[in-house]
């Protein structure tokens, strides 16, 4: 079942595994995700997409560059919503599309894996394009995350 909401400007859309969509009385939303859209608005191509694969979460960036806004608000958002929805799960972030990054990304990153972390879960980042890895190694961010050169090495990473 899809199901689309707006938060903050933002546009998401949720694609559930059963018929079913249910919203109890806590407010919070149950089921299986099996994929999320976030957009600008319902016609504009998908910012970030996040979908099931080998047992991983994949959380891809459409977008070349992360800059300040209404994009670091949405990435901030949708990993918040994974960790409530599963905080032990695996995640594989892939940055192949990403060209530049800012620095309040990285901030929402290790923030991030701190509270996945926390919980049990594992992160794995991959595909980083050459200017976006020099970013992770000045910070030296290189030896926090485990990092990939892309998504099949990513899930490996993370099967088992």
């Amino acid at each position: 079942m899809l199901f689309w909401q707006r938060r903050h400007g933002v546009a998401f859309h949720l694609l559930f595994d059963s018929g079913e969509h249910r919203r109890p009385s806590d407010g919070k939303e149950r089921g299986t995700l099996v994929s999320l859209n976030v957009g600008m608005t319902m016609s504009e191509k998908p910012d970030i997409v996040i979908r099931r694969e080998a047992g991983c979460v994949v959380v891809e960036f459409a977008v070349p560059r992360i800059s300040e806004g209404t994009i670091v608000e949405a990435i901030q958002t949708t990993l918040t919503q994974l960790i409530e929805n599963d905080p032990q799960q695996k995640i594989v972030i892939d940055f192949q599309r990403v060209e530049l990054m800012s620095s309040a990304t990285l901030g929402v990153l290790v923030r991030f894996y701190r509270d996945l972390a926390e919980n049990g879960g594992r992160i794995v980042l991959c595909g980083l394009q050459p200017p976006v890895q020099k970013v992770f190694e000045l910070t030296r961010l290189d030896q926090l995350f485990r990092i990939e050169k892309d998504l099949a090495a990513g899930l490996s990473r993370l099967a088992g």
